[in-house]
């Protein structure tokens, strides 16, 4: 029931003689205040989660952080729970901002990585079809510089926004660069049948140029529309066109079948619609049936980009496992291509892909790997002392765009740390990495942190034959989440080759690392120095 004028009026009466009786208990009891240890670990806290938002970790994490960081104050003032407690959970935040940040960066770095392998392939099956763009190597110049600079996970997702746009490009550029083609030819069939269009010319002519001038992908959009709607306007014009015009869509179905059955891809059911297009095609008398019979064909094309994708990554990772073959018959001891870095994890990728883009990104990842084995196997082939420029230091940083700057190579084979500034080799050092039950991961990183004294302990339990003592080590590089750094290693007295598989040393464990890069102590120092964050690593 709804309280009349004077009930309100007695409410607040009473309410407010309430909050009289309570005034003196709560003043004398208080909030307690936040001791000035409190307040500064508190204030290094906000200005932490300031610097995470701002640095690119999700607005959830940081919002789950400040709403427990909320309920310690609360309870420190209210409860008065101990300053100790309270400076303890606090810390403990400030550790989980940190996390956060390293996690987010990892994530970003991981996906723009990726993405640059993708528009890096994208690129080069354009060329492989004859498009050619002053944008290509344009924008993998930007790109790398981009990358290169970007130190906070905000900076990477633009990074890889961009790229991911570059490479929507591309293939709306691929789509336009067809269609002008299939204009192209069906033009050349009509003239060679006696059917002469001005205007189809013409309108060629200016596809050309339109095609020179565009830059976006709603440029290239429009273009593809647009000679689509040109060529079924000379189909209107020109009824006895049409067989030359359909002509030309059912060879590009049928070379995407070809590609299929290379692919060992089933192609039956598209085989089967092609013959059914190709008859249907004889008895099209109309515009209206054509423009029915040209959808059909294009939704029949697209609905093979996935099984074609799906083909091409099998096959490319097929390739890979090849070449894995002809580099273990040459005995170069590549167990770091096998495992849980190499062909067992594009494996896994590939069987528990499902989309798209799940996977081109696979097929991005072996593209990688493929990279990087055939350069340890060619290297193996040159004999260059391990001390000179290696022609395959070379390819693999023109391969990641990293020629200007700083860059570590890491060569798995040889056992051997080489440092490049803008191309030129600056340093050498041999280095013992992960044995072959804890390898060190092939492929292109860069260093995430540095740090030194920092105090290793073993992720193994006590017993387990990986465990070891915690051990202070002075000069740290991650470079890999998992705990995989680049460090001294005083205990060892043997690095280079042979050192990552079993042999004897007696200040060690007589085998290679637990997965990180072992450098000597004194080498490790002039390493770190040089290093800067975000240096590339290439292991290869």
């Amino acid at each position: 029931m709804a309280l009349s004028i004077q009930q309100k009026a007695k409410h607040r009466v009473l309410i407010a003689l309430l909050a009289a009786l309570l005034l003196p208990l709560f003043a004398g009891c208080g909030i307690a205040p936040l001791s000035g240890q409190t307040q500064n670990v508190k204030a290094q806290l906000d200005a932490l989660l300031i610097h995470a938002a701002h640095f690119g970790v999700p607005q959830s994490s940081i919002t789950s952080i400040k709403d427990q960081e909320n309920t310690i104050i609360t309870q420190a003032e209210w409860l008065a729970i101990s300053e100790t407690q309270t400076i303890t959970s606090l810390q403990s935040m400030i550790n989980s901002v940190y996390t956060s940040e390293y996690t987010s960066f990892e994530q970003n770095n991981s996906a723009t990585q990726l993405s640059f392998a993708a528009l890096n392939n994208a690129i080069s099956l354009a060329q492989s079809q004859g498009i050619a763009s002053t944008y290509f190597t344009v924008w993998q110049n930007a790109d790398s510089q981009s990358y290169a600079q970007a130190v906070t996970s905000q900076e990477l997702i633009t990074t890889n926004n961009q790229i991911l746009q570059q490479t929507a490009i591309v293939h709306t550029m691929q789509n336009a660069f067809n269609q002008l083609t299939n204009f192209s030819a069906i033009s050349a069939k009509l003239s060679r049948a006696g059917i002469q269009n001005q205007l189809a010319q013409q309108e060629y002519a200016q596809d050309q140029t339109a095609y020179a001038l565009a830059k976006t992908q709603n440029d290239f959009f429009f273009l593809s529309s647009q000679i689509n709607a040109q060529i079924i306007g000379l189909v209107n014009d020109e009824i006895q066109a049409i067989p030359y015009v359909g002509g030309a869509q059912l060879d590009v179905l049928q070379k995407n079948i070809t590609l299929l059955q290379n692919y060992q891809q089933n192609s039956a059911p598209f085989q089967q619609q092609w013959r059914q297009d190709n008859a249907a095609l004889g008895h099209i008398v109309s515009l209206a049936q054509f423009v029915q019979f040209e959808s059909a064909v294009q939704n029949q094309i697209a609905a093979m980009q996935l099984p074609l994708t799906i083909g091409k990554t099998q096959k490319d990772i097929d390739n890979f496992t090849a070449l894995l073959h002809t580099a273990d018959t040459m005995g170069l001891q590549d167990y770091e291509y096998h495992g849980e870095f190499g062909v067992q994890q594009l494996q896994s990728d590939f069987a528990g892909s499902q989309t798209l883009q799940d996977f081109q990104n696979t097929d991005s990842e072996t593209a990688l790997l493929t990279e990087n084995l055939r350069e340890m196997i060619a290297n193996a082939q040159t004999h260059t002392p391990y001390n000179q420029p290696h022609t395959a230091d070379f390819t693999l940083m023109h391969y990641y765009d990293i020629m200007s700057g700083k860059v570590i190579i890491i060569s798995l084979a040889e056992q051997t740390m080489r440092l490049y500034d803008n191309g030129n080799l600056v340093f050498t050092t041999y280095i013992t990495t992960g044995e072959q039950s804890l390898p060190t991961p092939p492929g292109s990183w860069r260093i995430i942190a540095k740090a030194v004294n920092v105090l290793f302990t073993s992720p193994f339990p006590a017993g387990s034959k990986y465990w070891y003592a915690p051990t202070l080590v002075r000069y740290t590089l991650n470079f890999h989440p998992g705990g995989y750094f680049i460090h001294d290693a005083w205990w060892r007295t043997q690095f280079g080759p042979g050192s990552n598989l079993p042999h004897y040393d007696p200040n060690a464990d007589n085998n290679g690392s637990h997965g990180c890069v072992n450098v000597p102590l004194q080498q490790m120092g002039l390493v770190y120095e040089w290093a800067e964050l975000n240096t590339p690593i290439i292991i290869y």
